[in-house]
């Protein structure tokens, strides 16, 4: 995988098939949308970026970033909850996780 820019639709409708040694990079400070523009970037053999990848992150002003393994915990916990989800009730469940460190209850709404 390159560093390529996607729409954050795209990652959380394939998160499951997304290499497990890389993060996903989102901008710092924009509410999420399917639209929100974000990258999954690899990571080297010591876990750490290079220098080009953190680079191409900045350029795009992707800067808040977690480990994809997150991305596909909380994707696999909202599909136990609900067989059909919509690409908006995976990004409202990805903003729960990241503001509150736990699993969006579909079950409550």
């Amino acid at each position: 995988m390159t560093n390529t820019i996607f729409k954050l639709s795209q990652i959380l409708e394939s998160a499951e098939k997304l290499p497990s040694q890389s993060d996903l990079f989102l901008p710092k400070n924009e509410r999420l949308s399917k639209d929100t523009k974000c990258a999954v970037l690899i990571d080297d053999d010591n876990f750490e970026f290079t220098e080009e990848t953190l680079s191409f992150a900045e350029t795009h002003g992707l800067n808040r970033h977690f480990g994809i393994e997150l991305v596909q915990d909380f994707v696999a916990n909202a599909k136990l909850q609900k067989s059909v989800l919509s690409v908006e009730e995976l990004v409202t469940a990805l903003e729960y996780y990241l503001e509150y460190d736990a699993f969006y209850d579909f079950g409550n709404v």
